[in-house]
């Protein structure tokens, strides 16, 4: 669910169930986006999500969670999660690790929890104004209910020129993100992936300022910076 844009998991999940594979979603970009009237993290197998601080539902500081209804796959999840641990001291499930949220994580997260969807609608709202002030460029893209604003990122092919246009206007923008996952290192020594469209938008993916906390006069300063965008650099 990338840039807080829910994917179609009803559909991936109907085709993965076909071929008896689990459906994993990432859902730290995107909680309480909606796919159809359900919410992302409870499409699939398993749900993931991330609590860093920068999320839409973010910890003071890192933390995760993994969600499921699955009886089973929740023993495993919460064995792994501590040691491999099947009572205390007890290590029998292979490949665990220490991975618990501290209470102090969890009691901020249950507070920020309660306004999640009331600071994805700011998120939403002011997204529809860049939308609204930025008619010549490329939004990824567009405010509903299956995206909740985690990024505004539009697409410019001269991307260097918007940054520095920005900068003069004292908006900060940046890139995400810059190196494809299959153009990473970690995988030079394996078999090359011919990914067209991903390197192309990797080149011109760039991100304005988007968080609920923004005040009404950066926001504004946002809108004017796009609306006076070159017609030619959309």
């Amino acid at each position: 669910h990338l840039y807080g844009a829910a994917a179609k998991v009803k559909d991936i999940h109907e085709w993965a169930k076909s071929w008896g594979i689990y459906l994993i979603e990432d859902c730290a970009q995107a909680l309480g986006a909606r796919d159809g009237d359900s919410r992302v993290g409870s499409l699939g197998d398993v749900g993931t999500t991330s609590f860093y601080p920068t999320k839409n539902l973010g910890a003071l500081g890192d933390g995760g969670a993994l969600l499921t209804n699955d009886e089973n796959l929740a023993k495993k999840i919460k064995e792994l999660r501590q040691y491999g641990w099947t009572k205390k001291y007890d290590t029998e499930t292979q490949g665990g690790t220490n991975s618990r949220l501290d209470e102090i994580q969890a009691a901020i997260l249950r507070v920020k929890l309660r306004n999640l969807d009331e600071t994805n609608q700011r998120r939403r709202e002011i997204h529809s104004r860049y939308e609204a002030a930025g008619k010549s460029l490329k939004f990824v893209n567009t405010s509903s209910e299956s995206f909740i604003g985690h990024l505004a990122v539009v697409e410019v092919p001269n991307r260097s020129e918007v940054i520095s246009y920005l900068q003069r206007n004292g908006i900060a923008s940046d890139v995400h993100y810059p190196i494809p996952d299959h153009k990473q290192a970690i995988r030079k020594n394996l078999r090359p992936w011919n990914l067209p469209v991903t390197e192309s938008l990797t080149s011109k993916v760039l991100s304005i300022p988007l968080f609920p906390e923004l005040l009404e006069e950066e926001i504004l300063s946002v809108e004017s910076a796009l609306k006076n965008l070159p017609t030619d650099w959309g």
